[in-house]
């Protein structure tokens, strides 16, 4: 049960930190 909620909270993660790189691709940061 712990390995499923470590997995779980892991893809969250994943997918919090990609749309934030894809925002930040968009945009968010024009000087990079």
């Amino acid at each position: 049960m712990a390995v499923d909620d470590r997995r779980e909270v892991y893809s969250m993660i994943k997918r919090i930190k990609a749309r934030f790189a894809r925002k930040a691709l968009a945009g968010a940061y024009p000087w990079h």
